[in-house]
């Protein structure tokens, strides 16, 4: 174990220094919030599908609107909110809008499963976040989780199989709270995040909760009481609890499979 870590603390000034990257912010004109919220709305509505899938070519071949609400994150005063909602909101969308422009940016990868893809995908691509160089991965866990709602785990998502199902609208202002109570009820009733081995007395949950089991517990004392807020099928509290490994492969769909209304 301690060969390990000492291999760890000497390979990642290697990667810092050596793989870390900078992605610009696209060119364009700065839009006013309301024409950047409206585009990444059609971003979401003309290429997500009910089940959260995302036609990424299809936006590669016509960048526009994404790009305009990329655009729009890198310029963004951190300051400039009026309220948390606000803030929140904007931090929840900008991070799925990051993360659909890196999988186009990094060409139309498989899969980010490995460490060192990972690695790269969040910690290792820096890109310009609200005036800042940022990577996805201090946008989430130095900004979004401090505003201390467990509810954004299944907001967030990194484009992958295993995320949460990527809503086909914006998160709003207005309507967050109602949005990610939404969320969290889609998300704790589907079985692949929550399946119960009653035989077993074994309760399987997305990895997502393992990932970050102490954003859970500030809300209550075990994970199982957690999701019972919003599972339907309560979970005996005695039950184990395991952990579902997770799918890294990235969520494609086609135009073929998306329904505009």
């Amino acid at each position: 174990m301690v060969r390990y870590f000492i291999i760890i603390l000497v390979i990642i000034p290697f990667l810092l220094t050596s793989c870390s990257s900078f992605v610009p912010a696209p060119e364009g004109a700065l839009v006013s919030e309301r024409d950047a919220g409206a585009a990444w709305s059609r971003v979401l509505k003309t290429n997500v599908t009910d089940e959260g899938k995302v036609d990424f070519r299809n936006i590669g071949k016509s960048p526009q609107d994404l790009n305009t609400f990329v655009k729009y994150i890198s310029e963004v005063n951190k300051d400039s909110f009026k309220n948390r909602s606000q803030k929140l909101a904007f931090l929840l969308n900008a991070y799925n809008a990051l993360s659909m422009h890196l999988v186009i940016i990094k060409e139309y990868p498989a899969d980010i499963d490995s460490f060192f893809k990972r690695a790269r995908f969040f910690a290792l691509t820096k890109m310009r976040i609200m005036q800042q160089e940022m990577s996805l991965y201090s946008l989430e866990n130095d900004i979004i989780r401090k505003e201390g709602d467990p509810r954004v785990h299944v907001a967030l998502n990194c484009m992958s199989v295993g995320c949460p199902r990527l809503p086909r609208e914006p998160f709003f202002e207005a309507k967050l709270e109602n949005q990610l109570e939404r969320e969290a009820k889609k998300f704790f009733n589907e079985e692949r995040n929550v399946k119960v081995n009653n035989n077993e007395k074994i309760v399987y949950l997305s990895q997502i909760l393992n990932f970050f089991p102490e954003d859970f517990l500030l809300k209550k004392p075990s994970l199982i009481e957690y999701v019972n807020q919003y599972s339907e099928n309560k979970v005996p509290l005695d039950y184990k609890v395991k952990f579902n490994s997770y799918n890294w492969n990235i969520n494609y769909s086609t135009q073929k499979q998306i329904m505009v209304n």
